[in-house]
């Protein structure tokens, strides 16, 4: 991301004062018009594109510390190019406010037009606290509902400002970060600069080079997406009273820290590096490779479990009866980015969601949080009722190809269905962006995945009917099915309450003399990866771990249940069924 001088930056400058105009802007007046010249700016772009610059932050909206003024803006009137606005300018002015009336929608709409939506934050005043509450808020209510969906962030100290909900993004300084982090403030940035010198990192040049790497781990710790990086080229004293040498002066004539103010050197080909601006970037290079090292091998480093790849997991959990608690969706969602349903059971003896459940925390989800994608795990729920999450409000339905909805054919694969838009972010996170799910491996199983897709519904009825068998036969015999015979199902796993380890044992080996590969095969549990307890799989299928054929599966742990599901045909599903009746009878016979 790179600082965009829209205006020449209203920062560290002397009150009636202005730095060397840098404004990218064209502005020219025609009485109360404006009409705006975008060309320096889309070059500025560029240039930033071809050096690798990918977001863009514009220049503050007002003057630091307080949002009291407008920055120094040149304007061409009648020929004239003058100074418009400035230190003498009121913020929250009727001039100033009709100049930014007029400037924002033309902005965001070039900016738009450029293909960055997304891609840039806006900038009010730095650094407000408590006695700014009322400039802050009249600048903030003047800018918001001219920006759009762009946002607004700001270097701040004082969580005071982002309870009041006065900041939206704060960029918290790092010897200030701590009550932010409390807060759990979402997408939190950092920064630091002068002040931040006691216990903290920085790249000062009495400081060892260790205390200025070290922000590459801090950032990968605490999942801090994006930081403020001043200063790169203050070559000026205090205030921007007088222009210095960095060279031979480092310390803007004593008001920094040596080597705060800048981080690279004039030079007769452009910047010259720093040593500081080197180790931080290895700092950066670092946070990179924890990043590859957790993608690549998933490796817990400097993380708990509820912060991997920076997400955070809350769970509602379900009611005594195992039906879902409506009543504390509403607080548990509020922020939040995503709401997860998971349609099928687990490994529990909780009945799986049906659609007209999903729909009902679907709108509890969106009357609250109208932002949130809901996004629905559908597994082992497809074609069991007549409609599906994405009919009923869910954004995004997600499953695997060889469960219910490859109907046995497909040998590999998983889907995701629901919103365009979605759909189309997820496909450019598997492949590259602008690509999408134009391009990709098909591994030759395109006919596979159309063809099962069409027998789906026909397979999983007969699993289904395989389902309700086993219901019918096991609880005749007085074992704990769920869900019992006839009743509605959410999916088409049968649950199976079994008692002990022996009778579990087989059971499952049972279903594996049914199967039609490795019939001969028993199975044994093991220390299965991902798994707290053994498990124990039967699947003797003609895809490796195609569950729509019949399968059987159980954690090694009370209650001892079997978790049946798939049949392809029901005549098969009837026999397989029976054959793990029949290996209980003789162990009961052996006993």
């Amino acid at each position: 991301m790179v600082l965009t001088p829209l205006f020449t930056p209203p920062l560290d400058t002397e009150i009636g004062t202005e730095r060397p105009c840098v404004q990218l802007l064209g502005v020219e007046k025609e009485g109360e018009a404006y009409r705006f010249d975008f060309s320096l700016v889309e070059r500025f772009i560029r240039m930033a594109h071809r050096c690798g610059m990918e977001y863009f932050e514009i220049s503050h909206l007002f003057t630091q510390w307080g949002a009291k003024a407008a920055p120094a803006i040149y304007v061409t009137e009648k020929g004239q190019r003058r100074r418009a606005f400035g230190w003498d300018t009121p913020a929250t002015s009727p001039e100033y406010a009709g100049f930014l009336g007029q400037l924002l929608p033309a902005l965001t709409s070039f900016l738009r037009e450029q293909g960055l939506s997304g891609k840039v934050v806006f900038h009010i005043s730095d650094e407000p606290t408590v006695e700014h509450l009322e400039s802050y808020r009249q600048a903030k209510e003047l800018v918001k509902p001219l920006l759009g969906d762009f946002p607004l962030y700001d270097a701040l100290s004082d969580p005071a400002c982002y309870d009041t909900g006065l900041v939206d993004h704060p960029v918290a300084a790092t010897d200030h970060i701590v009550p932010f982090l409390e807060r759990q403030v979402p997408g939190l940035w950092a920064y630091y600069c002068c002040s931040q010198c006691v216990d903290v990192g920085n790249r000062y040049l009495a400081q060892p080079s260790a205390r200025n790497r070290i922000v590459g781990w801090q950032l990968y710790k605490f999942q801090i997406p994006g930081f403020l990086h001043w200063g790169y080229n203050f070559w000026y004293s205090q205030n921007s009273r007088h222009k210095l040498d960095p060279w031979r002066v480092t310390d803007a004539l004593g008001a920094f820290p040596g080597g705060d103010p800048f981080s690279v050197y004039p030079g007769e080909d452009g910047p010259v590096q720093s040593l500081r601006m080197k180790v931080f970037h290895q700092g950066l290079q670092d946070l990179r490779a924890l990043e590859l090292a957790r993608e690549a091998a998933r490796v817990r480093v400097l993380t708990t479990p509820d912060t991997w790849f920076g997400v955070t997991y809350k769970e509602v959990p379900l009611t005594a009866d195992g039906t879902p608690d409506y009543d504390a969706i509403p607080d548990a969602v509020r922020g939040a980015k995503v709401a997860y349903i998971q349609r099928s059971r687990g490994y529990s003896l909780r009945p799986a969601l049906t659609v007209a459940q999903i729909q009902r925390m679907a709108e509890l989800v969106r009357n609250t949080n109208p932002d949130a994608v809901i996004m629905v795990d559908n597994c082992y729920g497809e074609f069991v009722e007549t409609s599906e999450p994405v009919e009923v409000g869910c954004d995004l339905m997600i499953g695997s190809m060889i469960k219910n909805v490859g109907g046995g054919i497909a040998r590999t694969g998983g889907y995701i269905a629901g919103k365009e838009e979605l759909v189309q972010q997820c496909a450019e996170r598997l492949t590259c962006i602008g690509m999408g799910k134009e391009v990709g491996c098909t591994l030759d199983v395109n006919r596979e995945l159309y063809l099962g897709f069409f027998h789906a519904p026909d397979t999983t009825a007969n699993a289904l009917k395989t389902a309700d068998f086993a219901a019918s036969l096991f609880g005749g015999f007085g074992f704990s099915c769920h869900p019992p015979v006839g009743t509605t199902r959410g999916d088409i796993v049968e649950a199976i309450c079994l008692g002990d380890e022996a009778h579990l044992t087989a059971f499952c080996q049972g279903i594996q003399q049914g199967s039609p590969v490795d019939s001969f095969v028993i199975p044994e549990a093991w220390d299965m990866p991902g798994y707290t307890s053994q498990v124990i799989m039967a699947a003797g299928a003609f895809v490796q771990g195609a569950s729509i054929e019949l399968s059987a599966d159980a954690p090694i742990k009370k209650p001892y249940t079997a978790y049946v599901q798939g049949g392809l045909t029901y005549s098969h599903g009837r026999i397989g069924v029976m054959l793990a009746l029949d290996a209980l009878w003789k162990l009961n016979s052996a006993g």
